[in-house]
């Protein structure tokens, strides 16, 4: 069977991701990071390693690291937050926890409350720019909610599962840290001492796609999140990223984007990818929403009930009746 794998890039600073999108069809596929869906209008059918889900407003799920999984709606609005881990030395001890956290048939639990909150105000503080120290300290008390509430262990067939997409992950790694060094098929079958149709084969089979379109969509997410964020010429940014030059990624970025770098550059838009062969919603489109309204509700702390009351608190008696030992400094 193949899967898709979901190509995620984060920044330097935040190793997470937080945005709202509009949902069309997400084919089978997976990655390294942890997801967390927050659905905020519609309903979202999810399939998460072949388990389904119909997902309501206010429902909230976790899809762990390397778990496959395919969304369907018909335009539900969303918000997403993923987050690699990996990225940062304090969160990399956490990296194989597996989560059980979908409020599917239990949405008015509290427990979710406090999620909803932190996810709400990820969204609030990087709505106009990156606010990293914020986010660290969000993402930190997000990772530990799940940890104190949602941590249980992986089912055995999934640990199997893992162990074979282990060796992918290496890979994708691997081109993760070189992408710009012009990577060729060859240059990484060598690297682990594969031969080349081998690793095409197992791209194939684990990605849903080949190396050379897999190698691409790297560079050029790097490339567009670098236009996005600095002035330097296009010119400059295509061989930054790993491409011979201008012309090779200009000619990638419009069959992708339906237009030329520099004209998504001096609109500063957030783009839906083209794609003439299927009638679906680019699942990493970011989309302009009237769900950042529907979010402010989220943003007041909330309420924790205290377990008991001082009066509820019961004393035992203590005997004075037989010789201590005095206490000394």
């Amino acid at each position: 069977m193949e899967h898709r794998h979901e190509i995620i890039n984060f920044s330097n600073q935040v190793p997470g991701k937080v945005f709202l999108h509009k949902l069309g069809n997400v084919p089978k596929h997976w990655h390294r990071s942890i997801e967390v869906l927050f659905v905020l209008v519609g309903q979202v059918k999810a399939v998460i390693d072949d388990k389904s889900y119909t997902l309501n407003s206010t429902d909230i799920i976790v899809i762990n690291s390397l778990s496959t999984h395919e969304l369907y709606s018909d335009g539900a609005e969303l918000l997403a937050f993923q987050i690699n881990l990996s990225k940062t030395p304090s969160f990399d001890g956490y990296k194989d926890y597996y989560f059980d956290c979908c409020s599917y048939n239990d949405t008015d639990n509290p427990r979710y409350e406090n999620l909803r909150h932190l996810l709400a105000r990820l969204i609030k503080e990087n709505s106009t720019e990156e606010n990293v120290l914020v986010s660290h300290s969000l993402i930190a008390l997000l990772l530990n909610e799940l940890v104190t509430n949602f941590r249980t262990h992986r089912p055995e067939n999934l640990d199997i599962k893992k162990k074979a997409l282990s060796q992918m992950t290496q890979i994708t790694d691997y081109i993760n840290l070189h992408y710009r060094e012009g990577l060729s098929l060859a240059d990484v079958a060598a690297e682990f001492h594969f031969s080349p149709s081998y690793l095409s084969r197992i791209f194939k089979q684990h990605l849903g796609m080949n190396y050379f379109d897999y190698y691409n969509t790297i560079r050029l997410d790097h490339a567009v999140n670098e236009m996005l964020t600095s002035t330097d010429s296009i010119a400059n940014i295509a061989v930054s990223n790993g491409f011979p030059d201008a012309r090779s990624m200009t000619a990638l970025f419009k069959k992708k984007y339906g237009m030329l770098p520099s004209e998504y550059r001096s609109t500063r838009q957030t783009i839906v990818p083209k794609d003439k062969t299927k009638n679906e919603i680019n699942y990493l489109s970011l989309t302009t929403s009237d769900s950042l309204s529907s979010l402010a509700k989220y943003l007041r702390e909330p309420e924790v009930k205290p377990a008991t009351s001082p009066s509820d608190i019961q004393f035992g008696q203590v005997s004075v009746a037989q010789k201590k030992t005095p206490l000394r400094h």
